[in-house]
């Protein structure tokens, strides 16, 4: 039983580093904004807490808006931005390299299962049995 999962799991590894081997520009993309999702997530929550640290320790009246709270909203804001960007690029990417990939591999499943014997289900089967 153990074996079978080990063939499981090289079989999704083999997936996996084909699907990253022929689709270059979207692992890559998704490599990318993951780690830039990754390091701004905490940041948006730093800069969101500078801004009202300054206003509450400054007071609403003497606060420089350049200073204390416009480049720190500037930097919320575009982190923001990029960050939506990112979700529609990945899903643009999804759209357009994930089901392609999956249709070719659904596709060699069935052409390599097609090519096979009674004997090669049947053997499949017994083993079924046996294993439960």
């Amino acid at each position: 039983m153990s074996q079978n999962n080990g063939n499981k799991t090289s079989s999704v590894l083999n997936l996996l580093f084909d699907y990253m081997r022929h689709h270059k520009s979207s692992t890559f993309f998704f490599v990318a904004f993951g780690l830039f999702w990754a390091f701004t997530l905490p940041y948006m929550s730093y800069l969101f807490g500078v801004i009202i640290d300054r206003i509450k320790t400054q007071g609403i009246e003497s606060v420089s808006v350049y200073s204390f709270v416009l480049i720190p909203l500037c930097l919320y804001i575009s982190i923001h931005v990029l960050r939506s960007v990112g979700y529609y690029t990945n899903g643009l990417f999804s759209l357009l390299s994930i089901p392609a990939y999956k249709s070719e591999t659904v596709k060699n499943i069935f052409t390599h299962l097609g090519k096979q014997s009674i004997d090669y289900f049947e053997e499949k089967n017994q083993d079924f049995y046996l294993i439960k």
